[in-house]
């Protein structure tokens, strides 16, 4: 059965520079027909507001398979997945226990699941930098229209690959990049939306991946991709335990050339930086 439960780890986008002030953006990427994996708010209440002061947020960006209400049981011969994929975008205030959903601009990801999100802190200001030069005009020209504005300081998130399986047929498997940037009120306050950047990377570019892990390498400033499967309609797959690398400010792939113990291949596995 194709059917499963799966959720990827949280990455933190962003570390503190403030004694007073820190921000955590996490995006979830997940695939399931748990209906308590939506984001609930509580009935008749309104999605919550970032405000100034000690601040600890996350993002989510769910791309879950979900239903609003327990799916019926199915029968013995019912293979059909009743799934569906989400693509919304939430924040949720850790401090103030809220959620907020987020505008969408620019070129946003298609509906997917099993993909790589990794966070650049908005410390890595040269990151930032490289990655708003290849925003399209356009939706710079639509942000400046409804008067908002990137909010470089609060970093952005790198996304990679994963998949959409919407049928028994009907199976799609990506390898682009797309970074995420929160936007605001240019008069300033909280973060209303975000703004998707679609990146066109060059050299030697992984495979199109479901399931594998990636971490930000803050020395190298780069994307680490690591593992991953790929399935094909025709239940022909492929393991992976190649280890690849974004460099973000060229937007250049490279395949790592590695030594020591010998890593089976893998995917559903989880990552974290140390160092």
């Amino acid at each position: 059965s194709r059917r499963y439960s799966r959720s990827c780890s949280l990455e933190s986008l962003r570390r503190s520079t403030s004694a007073t002030a820190s921000s955590i953006v996490s995006w979830i990427n997940a695939r399931s027909d748990a209906a308590a994996l939506t984001p609930a708010l509580p009935p008749g209440a309104m999605p919550g507001a970032v405000g100034s002061g000690p601040e600890r947020r996350i993002i989510c960006t769910p791309r879950t398979t979900s239903s609003p209400q327990p799916p019926p049981p199915k029968r013995d011969d019912d293979d059909a997945d009743d799934d569906v994929y989400l693509n919304d975008t939430w924040l949720f205030d850790v401090g103030k226990r809220k959620w907020q959903e987020l505008a969408r601009y620019g070129a946003e990801p298609h509906q997917r699941a099993e993909g790589v999100m990794v966070a650049v802190p908005g410390t890595h200001t040269d990151v930032l930098a490289a990655v708003l030069a290849l925003m399209d005009p356009d939706t710079l020209a639509e942000l400046e229209s409804v008067g908002l504005e990137v909010r470089a300081r609060d970093g952005c998130a790198v996304l990679f690959g994963g998949t959409c399986w919407p049928d028994e047929i009907d199976s799609r498997f990506y390898r682009d990049v797309r970074v995420a940037v929160l936007v605001g009120r240019a008069d300033g306050g909280c973060a209303t939306g975000v703004a998707w950047i679609k990146i066109n990377a060059g050299g030697i570019r992984p495979p199109t991946l479901r399931g594998a892990t990636g971490v930000f390498d803050a020395a190298s400033e780069a994307l680490v991709i690591i593992g991953g499967r790929h399935q094909s309609p025709f239940d022909d797959v492929f393991y992976y335990g190649d280890v690849y690398s974004l460099d973000l400010l060229s937007m250049t792939w490279e395949q790592l050339s590695v030594t020591g113990d010998g890593f089976r291949p893998r995917f559903d596995l989880g990552a974290a930086y140390v160092g």
